[in-house]
Order: C-alpha cells, then structure tokens, then sequence
C-alpha cells in the first residue's frame, strides 16, 4: 500500500480491486456491506473480533452524577489488536 496517508474506504476498494481484477463497484458494495453489518453488530452492544487483526468491543460504563443518587450509563468502544497487528506495533519507529 502506499505511503502512511489515511486509508479510505476508496483507496482501500482500489487497492482491492488492483490485487484481485474484481471490479470496483463490486468491491465497493462488499466492503459497504461489512461496515454496515460490524455497525448494525456495534450499536447493538455487540462485539466484532477480526482473527488476528482487532477485536472491537461496545462496553456500558455507569456513572453516578454528582450532587444525585442517579447515574448516567455512557457507552464506549473499546478497541484491542489482535495478535498479529500487536507483533506489527511492536515494531514501528
């Protein structure tokens, strides 16, 4: 791939497209429909583990509101490298 630019979702179906001779718009519609399903999969509190990649994760965290006995539930996105990408961090400079 090239240089450390972002990588879009436009680069990454060009890049696929480039590798595989598949046509763009076919890869276009797989890759839209994986973002939907991990999406769909997340904002219903879900969890998405990519085999040696990343697991992403949506955990409920409570709060007690100051000057209350009530609390507020916040969620977050917890995002952990899979084993293979852990080994790739560990040697960037």
């Amino acid at each position: 791939m090239e240089g450390l630019d972002v990588l879009t979702k436009k680069r990454l179906c060009k890049q696929i497209r480039q590798n595989t001779g598949h046509s763009y718009h076919l890869i276009e519609s797989v890759v839209q429909q994986a973002i939907d399903l991990m999406g769909i999969q997340l904002a219903e509190g879900g969890k998405i583990e990519i085999e040696n990649f990343l697991v992403l994760e949506v955990t409920a965290i409570s709060r007690a509101l100051p000057h209350s006995d009530e609390n507020t539930v916040h969620h977050i996105l917890k995002v952990r490298p899979g084993r293979a990408l852990r080994e790739r961090l560990r040697h960037l400079e």
